[in-house]
C-alpha cells in the first residue's frame, strides 16, 4: 500500500471493535447502521476481492448483434471487444434513426394529394380546407374513436335486445277471431280470405275502377247548366261518390219540379173523373154485367181508387130491387144478380160514386163524390145468325139505351 502523508488529529486511539458506523446503511456492501469498524473493513475487502476476479464472458449471447450488424464474432471475447460491438450497434441504430427522421421530414414537407371522402373538411363557404399528414392522421384517429364509441354502444344495445329476446314468452301465438258483416267469428287468416272473396264479388257487381270511371264520365253534358247552381253540386265529378251525389241532387230537384207541376197545371181534380158502362144480361143466370170501359166513357185518373161507391137498381115500375157497394175501376166488370119475379125489361142504374186520392204515406188528401144514373133496356132472348157462305158478312147492330 502506498504510504500516505500522515495527518495529525487529536484523536483518542481505540480498538476497531469499539468504533460503530452511524451514517446510514450501505446495501451494496452489506453494511448497516451500528456495524463495528472491523466488520465494515471485512465487508469492503470481500467486495474488492469479488470485483478483482476476471469476468466470465463466455456465456454472453452475441448472435443477435452479430446478425444485425452483419459481422463475425469478435475475438478475443473480452470487455473491450464486447463494448466495441455495443458501440458499433449504437452507431448503426443512430444511422437508422437519422434515416427514418429524414424520411419523416420529407413526408411532412411533401404535398399530399388524397381523396379524403368523408374525412374532408370545408370552411363556411364550402371550400376544402388544406391538410397535411398530421391532420389526416388526426382525422383518422378521431374517426376510429368515434366508430369505437358507436360499436361499444351497439354492443350494449345488442346485449339488451338479446336479454329482451331471452325474456320473450315463447307461448305459441294464436290468431284472433274477427267479427264483421262478412266473416263472423272466423279466424283472422280465414276472415282475410272471406274479405277477399267478398271484395271480388263486389267488384264483379259494381265493375272495375276503369269501368266506374267511365260511368262517371258518361254524364249528360247539360247537367251542369241545369243543376250547377244546386248546393253541393260537383261540376267535375271524379269518383263514383261525387257522381252519385250529383244524381241524388238532380233527382230531388226533378222530383220537386214534378210535384210543382202536379200541384199547378196537372193537379188531381174530381172533374177529371168520368163514368160510363156497357151492360149485358144473362137470362139463364140472371146476372147483370156492367163493363166500365174507356169506350163507354170511363176514365179514372191515376191515383184515384174507389173507396165505396153505392149502386141502386130499380125495376120498370120504379121499385128498388137491389142495392150494393162495389168498387169501380178502369176496365172493371161488375156483376149483379137480379132477383126473380120482377120486371127487368127496363132498369134504372143509380150510382153514388166515392173516389179517394191518397199521398205516399197513405193519408187521404182528396175525396170525390158524385151521383150517376142511367136507364138500360134488357133483351132476354138472343137470336143465332148463320152464314151459309164462305164470304165475309158485316153485322151492324144497335143497342137501345133509354136516357
Amino acid at each position: 500500500m502506498k504510504k500516505k502523508n500522515k495527518i495529525e488529529f487529536n484523536c483518542v486511539k481505540s480498538f476497531p471493535q469499539c468504533i460503530q458506523w452511524n451514517l446510514g446503511d450501505i446495501p451494496s456492501l452489506g453494511i448497516v447502521n451500528g456495524d463495528y469498524l472491523d466488520e465494515m473493513i471485512y465487508a469492503i475487502v470481500n467486495k474488492l476481492c469479488d470485483l478483482s476476479d476476471p469476468l466470465d464472458l463466455s456465456t454472453l449471447s452475441l448472435q443477435c448483434l452479430i446478425d444485425k450488424l452483419d459481422i463475425t464474432e469478435p475475438t478475443p471475447r473480452n470487455i473491450q471487444t464486447i463494448f466495441q460491438l455495443l458501440i458499433n450497434n449504437d452507431c448503426s441504430l443512430k444511422d437508422l434513426i437519422d434515416n427514418l427522421q429524414d424520411q419523416i421530414n420529407d413526408i411532412n414537407t411533401s404535398t399530399l394529394v388524397l381523396d379524403l371522402k368523408c374525412l374532408a373538411q370545408f370552411d363556411v363557404y364550402g371550400n376544402p380546407l388544406p391538410y397535411d399528414l398530421k391532420s389526416v392522421l388526426q382525422s383518422l384517429i378521431n374517426e376510429v374513436c368515434s366508430l369505437r364509441t358507436e360499436v361499444n354502444y351497439l354492443n350494449v344495445v345488442v346485449v339488451d335486445l338479446q336479454t329482451q329476446i331471452n325474456n320473450i314468452n315463447v307461448t305459441p301465438y294464436v290468431l284472433p277471431t274477427v267479427n264483421t258483416c262478412i266473416s263472423n267469428g272466423r279466424r283472422l287468416d280465414l276472415s282475410s280470405g272471406d274479405i277477399a272473396t267478398s271484395l271480388c264479388s263486389l267488384r264483379n257487381a259494381t265493375g272495375t275502377e276503369i269501368q266506374l270511371q267511365t260511368a262517371v264520365g258518361n254524364g249528360c253534358s247539360s247537367l251542369n247548366s241545369q243543376f250547377g247552381g244546386l248546393t253541393g253540386w260537383n261540376l267535375s265529378p271524379s269518383n263514383l261518390a261525387q257522381s252519385y251525389s250529383n244524381l241524388q241532387l238532380a233527382f230531388c230537384e226533378v222530383l220537386n219540379r214534378l210535384i210543382a207541376i202536379e200541384q199547378t197545371c196537372c193537379a188531381p181534380s174530381c172533374d177529371k173523373i168520368t163514368l160510363g158502362f156497357i151492360s149485358s144480361f144473362d137470362s139463364d143466370s140472371r146476372e147483370l154485367t156492367l163493363s166500365f170501359t174507356s169506350g163507354a166513357g170511363t176514365f179514372i185518373p191515376s191515383g184515384f181508387v174507389d173507396c165505396g161507391s153505392e149502386f141502386t137498381i130499380k125495376n120498370c115500375v120504379g121499385d128498388t130491387i137491389l142495392t150494393s157497394i162495389q168498387s169501380i175501376a178502369n176496365d172493371a166488370d161488375l156483376i149483379f144478380l137480379l132477383p126473380n119475379g120482377t120486371c127487368i125489361d127496363n132498369l134504372t142504374i143509380s150510382i153514388k160514386t166515392k173516389f179517394c186520392l191518397s199521398d205516399t204515406a197513405g193519408n187521404i188528401i182528396l175525396t170525390c163524390r158524385d151521383c150517376f144514373s142511367k136507364e138500360i133496356q134488357l133483351v132476354g132472348d138472343c137470336c143465332v145468325l148463320t152464314n151459309p157462305n164462305d164470304e165475309d158478312v158485316t153485322l151492324i147492330y144497335q143497342t137501345t139505351v133509354l136516357a
